[in-house]
């Protein structure tokens, strides 16, 4: 069961929405150029010679997303969309490419209503619903209620979203309904998330992360601030680009010292 709640989890609430808010995927993910497709791996320290792939996109000629897919673990997940750019088809398979799972998303009023996980034999294993609100000011309020096969409650939490569909506020409660943990996040006038903040059902402060990003938008620095050890820790990115000016490697520092590398692998129509 560990493994499907990837599937089975993974939600863009920008794509399964309606999203004429954006010209396309490319200027989402700012790439530059009709890229094609792209894959981008990563390289831990002390590991430089393991290839891991994170993650795999391919674009349409209009530079719409037309897959996606998601590696974790033992496991990748294939992302396929409808003709209004929503996700409508989720699929798990194990590295050696056998369909685990398969994840189908329903929509009601261009909005996400249910997610439903069913194994080979075409059961339901795992199933979401959602209902939205408005509470103020153009924010919308999104309930995720999460079930098992038997359709027994096992996880509950909300998203508040702004009037730009960014995640500004994420809760999760117990089965009982208490809240557990809250999750809040601030952006700049690009869109860029520059700060996310945990705190607990106390309000006590967990984690904070601030984040800097350079005229391109990309990320240039993280501090992140333990508040049991009362410490900050920074960390820097560096690239490298292609001709396209998209960038192609990226080394993230801290303490001048390479902790990870990410590469990518870009193809242009």
């Amino acid at each position: 069961m560990k493994n499907i709640i990837y599937i089975l989890n993974f939600l863009i609430f920008v794509s399964c929405n309606e999203s004429s808010q954006i010209k396309n995927d490319l200027t989402e993910l700012d790439l530059k150029g009709n890229v094609k497709s792209l894959v981008e791996f990563s390289y831990p320290k002390l590991s430089t010679n393991w290839e891991y792939k994170d993650i795999e996109y391919h674009f349409d000629n209009s530079g719409y997303l037309i897959k996606k897919i998601d590696f974790d673990y033992d496991t990748y997940t294939e992302f396929n969309f409808d003709d209004k750019n929503r996700i409508s088809q989720g699929k798990q398979y194990s590295l050696n490419d056998s369909l685990m799972f398969n994840g189908i998303y329903k929509y009601e009023n261009q909005k996400l209503k249910k997610r439903e996980v069913l194994n080979l034999e075409n059961e339901i294993v795992y199933s979401a619903e959602y209902t939205y609100s408005n509470p103020s000011n153009g924010t919308t309020l999104i309930e995720e209620k999460e079930y098992d096969q038997k359709n027994n409650l096992q996880r509950h939490s909300t998203i508040l979203q702004n009037s730009k569909k960014q995640d500004i506020a994420w809760n999760e409660f117990n089965l009982e309904g208490k809240l557990m943990s809250r999750h809040d996040y601030k952006y700049n006038d690009k869109g860029n998330r520059i700060e996310y903040v945990k705190k607990d059902s106390t309000n006590e402060l967990k984690w904070r992360v601030e984040t800097k990003y350079n005229t391109d938008n990309l990320e240039i620095e993280r501090i992140l601030y333990n508040p049991k050890l009362d410490k900050k820790t920074i960390r820097i990115s560096t690239y490298e680009f292609d001709n396209m000016e998209n960038w192609i490697v990226k080394y993230q520092i801290q303490n001048n010292d390479t902790l990870k590398t990410f590469k990518r692998k870009i193809k242009y129509y």
